[in-house]
């Protein structure tokens, strides 16, 4: 005996639409992996007094989505400071308005991460950059490492003095007169509270306040201001904290 069998449309169309959906969702899962793949970090810190608020612009869009970036700040917040940007070659600019201050091109590597400090005056409607890869290896619970950027007209000799005496001393070059900017690594101190002195001779040290620092945690420490003064208040320190 044959049995009369029907087909039931309703279920091929089910499944058609099924195989669809899951379809488009690999190329997202693809999409979205290959957008993590290409992306890199760039923290960035205005520190050209003369300077107004800017625009960070990468291929003509705004990184800066939260609002431009006055003096004497970083973008992010502490220990997250990165823009999101897309590795490779691309145009980079610094403006306020319709006036462009940096235009140039930025190269970054895939997931890596960078902090880009913009410095001098703006008297030639021109402003200065320096870009440094950040090493985020996270030190032990009980260390941290610093960096020293040394904005300033001049040399410093940097000494952290923490609470038992021990005295690390950091020679700190002029960004503008070092041959290789970009050379400068971190040093490993236990974590603590530390005095900051900047030493620009024999006859004149700068006070440069206290520096507290977490063990696991990643700093740089950049110097602005005209060192060449006998007055603390026209040298003094920033902080960025990287993780």
């Amino acid at each position: 005996m044959i049995n009369n069998m029907k087909y039931d449309s309703s279920k091929g169309i089910k499944f058609f639409f099924t195989l669809i959906a899951v379809f488009f969702l690999c190329v997202d899962c693809n999409k979205n992996i290959d957008a993590l793949a290409n992306k890199a970090y760039l923290s960035v810190t205005n520190i050209s007094p003369n300077a107004p608020s800017l625009d960070i612009l990468f291929d003509g869009n705004k990184l800066n989505t939260a609002g431009q970036l006055p003096y004497d700040s970083t973008t992010g917040a502490p220990g997250n400071p990165y823009l999101i940007a897309v590795a490779g070659i691309h145009n980079f600019q610094l403006t306020s308005g319709s006036q462009p201050f940096v235009n140039g091109s930025i190269a970054l590597l895939q997931l890596h991460h960078y902090s880009l400090f913009i410095y001098d005056s703006i008297n030639n409607n021109t402003l200065k950059t320096l870009i440094v890869e950040d090493v985020l290896n996270n030190p032990s619970d009980t260390l941290s490492f610093v960096r020293v950027l040394n904005f300033s007209d001049t040399s410093l000799s940097i000494s952290m003095t923490n609470a038992t005496d021990t005295v690390r001393p950091v020679f700190a070059r002029n960004i503008t007169t070092s041959t290789n900017p970009t050379s400068f690594g971190y040093s490993h101190i236990k974590q603590g509270s530390y005095h900051i002195n900047a030493a620009v001779d024999a006859n004149t040290v700068l006070d440069l306040d206290s520096l507290s620092v977490s063990g696991g945690k990643i700093y740089t420490v950049f110097i602005k201001g005209p060192a060449r003064s006998t007055s603390s208040n026209l040298l003094s320190k920033g902080i960025i904290l990287h993780n």
